[in-house]
């Protein structure tokens, strides 16, 4: 019988270990909403800002793209972990979720990509521009 007990209590164990899986991969897929979020505002008021400002900005895009790549390597390592917990009637909504998430980084990675390519042509056109006008 403390066999049993003692069985029970090890998928009580990782039932809770599971359950702390997932609550860090919330935690950090509300960082990326945070990143979504502020990616998304950035490229809206670009044009509005000063030259010294754009600079900055362009750092900013960069820099979040930087922490989305870095995020999207620690949650397959983390979803790893937990399929291998997950019980057997969990496994395909643990599958799609990382799929998802990954899916969404790589879009916020795409358009920051994408505007900082623009922007900087755009910057080259401005400064042909300028040095035509001379």
């Amino acid at each position: 019988m403390p066999e049993k007990e003692e069985s029970m209590e090890t998928q009580d164990e990782v039932i809770e270990n599971l359950r702390r899986l997932q609550a860090i991969r919330g935690g950090h897929r509300g960082q990326i909403t945070c990143c979504d979020k502020d990616s998304k505002a950035l490229m809206r008021d670009y044009e509005i800002q000063n030259d010294c400002s754009k600079d900055e900005t362009l750092l900013k895009l960069k820099l979040i793209a930087k922490t989305l790549q870095e995020k999207h390597g620690f949650f397959a390592k983390l979803d790893e972990k937990i399929i291998k917990k997950c019980p057997i009637n969990e496994i395909t909504s643990e599958v799609d979720e990382p799929t998802d998430v990954a899916t969404w980084i790589h879009e916020i990675v795409a358009k920051i990509d994408a505007f900082e390519k623009i922007m900087q042509t755009n910057l080259r056109n401005e400064t042909i521009g300028q040095h035509q006008m001379k």
